[in-house]
């Protein structure tokens, strides 16, 4: 996998997530081997789509340019669609400009006024 935790890394880095089932705990090792110190994730299980959906998390090996690339893609359209709510939807994954034209009948029905508003959304 390809692991990005701005507040520890200074760039992205490629290595291995590990779980111990004894303790049920997972870690991530830098590198293609198990030499490097572990780095310890708390609450991987309840974050990993998170992680993965703020472009944090990637599965295989991907550039730095790729990474920062896809965070930056990401920000912006959280910035562009902060007043779109997420309330009442039956997805857990919340909507963004780039991706609200996807959601379910249900949630495109909570969400018409938005299509109603921005034509070229829908």
């Amino acid at each position: 996998v390809t692991l990005y935790l701005d507040k520890i890394m200074p760039k992205p880095k490629q290595g291995i997530l590990h779980h111990s089932q004894d303790t049920d705990t997972w870690s991530f090792s830098p590198g293609k081997n198990d030499k490097h110190p572990h780095i310890q994730l708390p609450n991987f299980v309840i974050l990993a789509q998170s992680m993965v959906t703020n472009k944090k998390l990637f599965n295989g090996w991907k550039t730095i340019k790729t990474v920062l690339s896809a965070r930056c893609l990401r920000g912006m359209s959280n910035i562009f669609a902060r007043h779109v709510s997420a309330a009442n939807l039956t997805s857990l994954n919340s909507p963004t400009l780039l991706r609200h034209n996807k959601l379910n009948d249900g949630d495109r029905k909570q969400h018409l006024s938005w299509d109603e508003t921005n034509p070229k959304a829908g």
